[in-house]
């Protein structure tokens, strides 16, 4: 087997490594927000967690605000499992809830992207100096713990030894997670994205590829509507070129600072 084939292997079982921690949250947000419901013959309905029950004798149910309220069974007509109401499961005027009750970010990152050795055809390599990296995305919270999105790269590229730079830019979409720590969020995602390289340099221009791209937000609470963070990540070219050559190249991080709204 060769080294191409290994490190290809090697890429493609990382993705979707990846793919899995992504999407996990949907599995996840489906089972935590849900929660046990006493409807009592008197027409009164508790919500909460059942946390002790005597078989035809008496149930004990704890409340989200704390409050334990226990019954006899006579009083009960039925017990059942329901989804958590937004409202319920979090307010949004709590420190964790200006992070985790909005329904979608706008967000834009700008970020050091660091330099690394690029493939191109016939096994020639060229090495990428590092340099800016200016990111822009949006993110539309299915769930919770789950968005769907789409973004756009744009970062300027400069190679050891030669004169000439070029501009990349790509656009694509995204699939992010989030979780909450404290009053801190913490968001994984996975971007799959067309992209496009423009050069006065033949070898460079009109290259047309694949990214595929990972990256971690850190959400912190502010007071208003903007929610600062930190990113950092990597973005990798399995496969592209020009009809000159196939350019390809390994994950190169970056990190960088951003704000969303």
């Amino acid at each position: 087997m060769t080294s191409k084939n290994i490190s290809d292997g090697i890429f493609y079982h990382m993705f979707f490594v990846i793919l899995l921690i992504v999407c996990s949250p949907i599995i996840i947000s489906a089972q935590d927000r849900m929660q046990d419901v006493v409807y009592l013959k008197n027409g009164s309905i508790i919500r909460g967690t059942v946390v002790e029950q005597v078989i035809d004798k008496s149930l004990k149910i704890k409340t989200s605000d704390g409050n334990v309220f226990q019954f006899a069974m006579d009083e009960v007509q039925k017990i059942a499992k329901e989804a958590v109401e937004e409202s319920e499961f979090v307010t949004a005027s709590s420190p964790r809830g200006e992070l985790i009750s909005r329904s979608g970010d706008w967000g834009m990152t700008l970020a050091f992207w660091s330099g690394g050795e690029e493939g191109f055809s016939e096994g020639v390599k060229i090495d990428k100096k590092g340099g800016f990296l200016f990111r822009t995305f949006y993110d539309y919270y299915v769930v919770e713990k789950f968005a769907v999105g789409m973004y756009s790269n744009v970062a300027p590229i400069s190679y050891e030894f030669v004169s000439e730079g070029a501009v990349l830019y790509e656009i694509g979409v995204s699939l992010k997670a989030r979780f909450r720590v404290n009053s801190i969020a913490i968001k994984p995602g996975l971007c799959l994205g067309w992209r496009g390289i423009g050069s006065d340099i033949p070898l460079f221009n009109g290259v047309n590829a694949m990214g595929i791209n990972f990256s971690i937000e850190i959400q912190f609470v502010s007071k208003g509507n903007i929610v600062p963070f930190v990113e950092i990540g990597f973005l990798s070219q399995p496969v592209g070129g020009n009809e000159i050559s196939h350019m390809r190249h390994p994950p190169f991080l970056y990190f960088g600072v951003g704000m969303a709204i």
